[in-house]
């Protein structure tokens, strides 16, 4: 828990006792081979980074350290003065937001704002909103607002 890694079956499931007896019982063998180096080397080796002990007992390490930066999430700070223009956008998910905020990205960072002309039309239509606004614009004020309505 301290180091944030954790041992699964390589099913993806939690280990049985055998799993994690053997592994163990086969730790010794990684650690005193080659004055420690075994372990490291068929870490290196293998194809799934796994000691032997893991490659017999059938399991992995896997990190469980949160990855997710606050930039890669829905939320967004927005000021309290702050007045919604489509409260529609309550009827979106956070994981709708987060894929809004992805083609924005991805959009801007490809310098081609065209693709976000029919992700902005389908969204208009799913929501029944009526807006002109240029599509970049529209998906920016989509997210703000959501993020205010959420949070009030």
């Amino acid at each position: 828990m301290l180091l944030k890694i954790r041992v699964i079956n390589e099913d993806g499931g939690k280990p049985t006792l055998g799993q994690y007896l053997l592994r163990w019982l086969l730790r010794t063998i990684d650690f005193t081979m080659s004055f420690c180096l075994g372990a490291l080397l068929s870490v290196l080796i293998s194809s799934k980074s796994q000691r032997l002990g893991d490659m017999a007992a059938g399991t992995i390490l896997i990190s469980t350290a949160q990855t997710k930066a606050m930039g890669t999430t829905a939320f967004m700070e927005v000021e309290n003065e702050y007045i919604p223009k489509y409260p529609q956008a309550m009827m979106l998910s956070d994981k709708d937001i987060n894929r809004i905020r992805k083609m924005l990205e991805y959009a801007f960072d490809k310098n081609d704002l065209s693709t976000l002309d029919i992700p902005a039309h389908k969204i208009k239509k799913a929501l029944n909103i009526e807006s002109y606004v240029e599509p970049a614009s529209f998906l920016r004020t989509l997210i703000k607002d959501y993020n205010y309505l959420s949070t009030r």
